[in-house]
């Protein structure tokens, strides 16, 4: 299957994305689509005098250039804008990271991460304590702007998983799932990230002091 869904910077959500219909055409680096997909090659044909001219194409003028991350698309992963802004969408604006499905695309506008256990890293990812741990990481711009590069999230702590706290990891994932399945429904899920946010600082074993100070400053990143 040639044809994916396209997800864009602005079409990322907390825990959902807001996708807009955009496809991409996974023509490959070298895949014979005048043989093997006709009525693709004479679509692109129309476009071929612009097509031809890339400088970052593949064996033919219609192919995509080589990408050694094609595979991590067709996995399931978690997403994020390299640039978040107030999202209009959303009542907790940041952060806003989102857990695709397999074969999901994306632009360059967003950046991807693999791996197991993906429902248990995006409800840490997407709660108060991340946003507060962000907010001293990452670079605000002067349009209110948050450049979310990869080194940031990559450099967040997460709690090793114990047989001490292994059933606070269940119990984040179990309302990850909640909190995804009732967002897509368009349901307030206030509540439940609520839960997800305290389950957060007991694995990481915060103090009532230190989690005052987290919640003082939430929804003040970006103002």
């Amino acid at each position: 299957e040639l044809i994916k869904p396209l997800i864009r910077g602005r079409d990322v959500g907390r825990y959902i994305s807001y996708w807009s219909r955009t496809f991409l055409l996974a023509t490959g680096f070298d895949e014979n689509i005048k043989k093997e997909y006709p009525a693709i090659y004479s679509h692109l044909h129309d476009y071929k005098d612009k097509l031809e001219v890339r400088t970052d194409k593949g064996e033919a003028w219609y192919n995509l250039r080589a990408c050694a991350y094609y595979d991590a698309f067709e996995k399931e992963k978690i997403a994020w804008s390299r640039l978040m802004r107030i999202h209009k969408k959303e009542m907790r604006s940041f952060p806003r990271f989102v857990l695709l499905d397999k074969s999901v695309y994306t632009t360059d506008s967003v950046c991807i991460i693999t791996g197991k256990a993906l429902h248990f890293f995006i409800g840490v990812l997407n709660s108060r304590f991340a946003e507060y741990f962000f907010s001293k990481n990452i670079a605000i711009l002067d349009n209110g702007g948050m450049q979310m590069r990869q080194q940031y999230v990559e450099n967040i702590p997460i709690p090793k998983i114990t047989e001490r706290n292994i059933a606070l990891k269940a119990e984040i994932e179990h309302l990850v799932k909640q909190v995804i399945e009732k967002r897509k429904n368009t349901q307030d899920t206030t509540d439940l990230e609520n839960r997800i946010d305290r389950l957060v600082y007991e694995m990481f074993d915060l103090t009532e002091d230190e989690i005052a100070l987290i919640e003082s400053k939430a929804g003040l990143v970006g103002e």
